[in-house]
C-alpha cells in the first residue's frame, strides 16, 4: 500500500453528516480505530433533506488511475458499521459527476453476516477509473 492521498480533513466534504456521530470528518483520516464518522441516521436530522447521502474527497493534483480504498468499520456492534451499497462518481469540478460503472456493496466486503465477525479488521476496496480526476465521491 502506498502513501495516503488523503492527509487533510479540507479534503473531505460530506453532505449529510450525523449531528451525534458525524461532526469530526477528521476520524476518517487520523488513524484511530476508536473514533468513526457517520453520515445521518437520525430522523429528520440530515442537512440536505431528500438527497442521497455522499462523500467526497478532492485531491488537487488529481487522482491516480487506481486506488486502494481502506475502510475500518466502527468498533461495537451497531447495525449501521458499512454501507449497503455506494456508487462511485467522478468529476473535474464538483458540479458534473460521471458514475463509474463499479458500485461497492456488502457482497464486495462478503456481505453483513461475514462482516460482523471481522468488524475490527480493515478492510480495502479497489477503486478504478479515476486517474487524472480531482473528485471522488462516493453517493449512497
Amino acid at each position: 500500500m502506498g502513501e495516503p492521498i488523503i492527509t487533510d480533513v479540507s479534503q473531505i466534504y460530506a453532505n449529510n453528516w450525523s449531528p451525534n456521530e458525524g461532526m469530526h470528518l477528521e476520524y476518517m483520516i487520523d488513524g484511530n480505530k476508536d473514533t468513526y464518522w457517520n453520515s445521518t441516521w437520525e430522523a429528520g436530522q440530515e442537512q440536505t433533506p431528500g438527497e442521497p447521502h455522499s462523500l467526497r474527497i478532492y485531491n488537487e493534483a488529481g487522482f491516480p488511475d487506481t486506488v486502494q480504498v481502506a475502510y475500518t468499520m466502527r468498533q461495537n456492534d451497531s447495525w449501521h458499521r458499512v454501507p449497503a451499497r455506494m456508487r462511485i462518481q467522478v468529476s473535474n469540478d464538483a458540479e458534473t459527476w460521471e458514475t463509474l460503472p463499479n458500485d461497492m456493496t456488502l457482497a464486495d466486503f462478503g456481505g453483513q453476516s461475514f462482516l460482523s465477525s471481522l468488524h475490527k479488521d480493515s478492510l480495502t476496496y479497489i477503486v478504478s477509473g479515476i486517474g487524472g480526476y480531482k473528485y471522488v465521491r462516493f453517493h449512497q
